[in-house]
């Protein structure tokens, strides 16, 4: 090995060691950039070579920066961050849309139900006072306003949902054309540039927690994205788009065109936050709106049939109390007092017999023996409304308790991801150490060659 090969390969140590360096600050500069992986700085023994029997090396030779990444892990976390997002998105949706059913100070439809049957009770014990007719009328009006608001805010939940729809459509369109564009640039670049694979790390980590996809890593450094057992959104440097339609009923949907077709994807999202926002519309709060729903055309049904039955301190019969219901849906919000009696005490039939007016209390009485009876959905009418609080209860704790336990794993995932792609500064300091180190070493061996060279020149003088 002759002294300018020497010179070569200690010229070598100390790039390889500079560059090191430049790897460790870059990291060390990072420590709380959002998103970024950290690099370790990648070298191979250069080529060797032979005179006679002596093999002698040439040096190292520096390759690139390589980002510290899992990508199994990764993936992991980006399942976990897509379930924990809906189980989230669920939770906090439901929890806004119980604020419909707070009674509070009196106010809500549970103590209008109490209020109804107490008038009528008073009705029964003085049929032919005029004033309790009137109170009769009052709670009837008050039940039906406070059902048609529960009914009306129930829908308008959901249709404010619509919105966040649209929201996460823009969103995740946006996402996927900037990862395509990522993929142009990454997959015609020699290396890879390490930020820009940190961008499309982070803007599929954004994609995964509103939509649960699978990406497939291609051989040039692209990536394909697919929603998960469904359609792609990315292909190479490509983007296929979502896009929304409002269906008869004034939901929104999510659609795909895709190969001249068009395809309704919105049964397919089942996970991440728009996973989460279509559940929360489609599934928690229309079961909820059907059942308020069903209680008032049950409830409307059950006293209209029984007042219809009796006479008014007019004599007259055949008249319901409520806007007689024609069909489930809608039932709630459509919910008021019936034009026949509104404002005319002397139309609330609390009379059987015509004949025995207007101290004739039987109907007054079957409408106040009503509160006892399974005269709503096969429940009385309290234990009915009842029953539509705890489904929205149950699922609102079903949600939470999904949240947290979803989140519990998410987070865990996240932290033995951070862990192996953060930056530790303890860690970059000791690589800082050990490329100093190595600097100098690589800096004495240049130095011992130009010293014997010196020494070499010497002699022949």
């Amino acid at each position: 090995m002759s002294l300018f090969s020497m010179l070569r390969v200690g010229e070598s140590g100390t790039k390889a060691a500079q560059y090191g360096v430049n790897t460790v600050s870059e990291n060390i500069a990072n420590v709380n950039t959002p998103g970024y992986a950290r690099r370790t700085a990648t070298q191979e023994t250069g080529p060797s070579y032979r005179i006679g029997s002596l093999e002698f090396g040439m040096g190292a030779r520096t390759l690139s920066a390589q980002r510290v990444v899992d990508q199994t892990l990764t993936e992991r976390t980006r399942r976990a961050s897509a379930g924990a997002s809906y189980a989230e998105s669920r939770s906090s949706h439901l929890a806004r849309a119980e604020a419909v059913f707070a009674d509070l100070d009196g106010a809500g439809l549970s103590p209008a139900i109490d209020r109804v049957f107490d008038s009528f009770t008073r009705l029964a014990a003085a049929p032919q006072d005029r004033t309790a007719r009137a109170e009769t009328l009052a709670a009837a009006t008050d039940f039906a306003t406070e059902i048609s608001r529960y009914g009306t805010d129930i829908r308008n939940e959901r249709l404010a949902l619509n919105d966040e729809v649209r929201n996460e459509v823009d969103a995740i369109n946006r996402i996927t054309r900037e990862v395509a564009e990522l993929n142009r640039t990454i997959g015609s670049s020699d290396p890879k540039p390490n930020d820009l694979l940190d961008r499309r790390d982070a803007l599929l980590d954004d994609l995964a927690s509103r939509v649960d996809i699978d990406v497939l890593q291609l051989d040039d450094g692209q990536v394909s994205v697919n929603l998960r057992g469904g359609p792609g959104l990315v292909y190479e440097t490509h983007s296929t788009p979502l896009s929304v339609q409002t269906n008869v009923n004034g939901m929104v949907e999510v659609h795909q065109l895709n190969a001249g077709a068009d395809q309704d994807l919105t049964a397919q999202i089942r996970t991440g936050s728009l996973g989460g926002i279509l559940a929360t519309r489609d599934e928690d709060l229309a079961t909820v709106e059907t059942q308020i729903d069903q209680y008032a055309f049950d409830f409307a049904n059950a006293v209209n049939t029984v007042h219809a039955a009796g006479y008014g301190a007019d004599g007259v019969t055949g008249r319901n109390l409520f806007t007689a219901p024609t069909q489930v849906a809608g039932a709630a919000a459509g919910m008021s007092v019936d034009a026949a009696v509104a404002g005319d005490p002397d139309a609330v039939a609390a009379a059987t017999d015509p004949l025995l007016l207007p101290g004739d209390n039987r109907n007054a009485t079957a409408l106040a023996a009503l509160k006892d009876q399974a005269s709503v959905g096969g429940q009385t009418p309290g234990a009915g409304f009842r029953g539509v609080l705890q489904e929205m209860g149950d699922r609102l704790a079903s949600a939470s308790l999904s949240a947290e336990s979803t989140g519990l794993a998410r987070d865990q995932l996240q932290t033995m991801r951070s862990s192996l792609e953060g930056v530790s500064l303890d860690e970059e300091m000791a690589a800082l150490i050990q490329y100093r180190t190595a600097y100098q070493a690589a800096a004495q061996v240049i130095r011992t060659a130009d010293e014997l060279l010196q020494e070499t020149i010497n002699l022949k003088r």
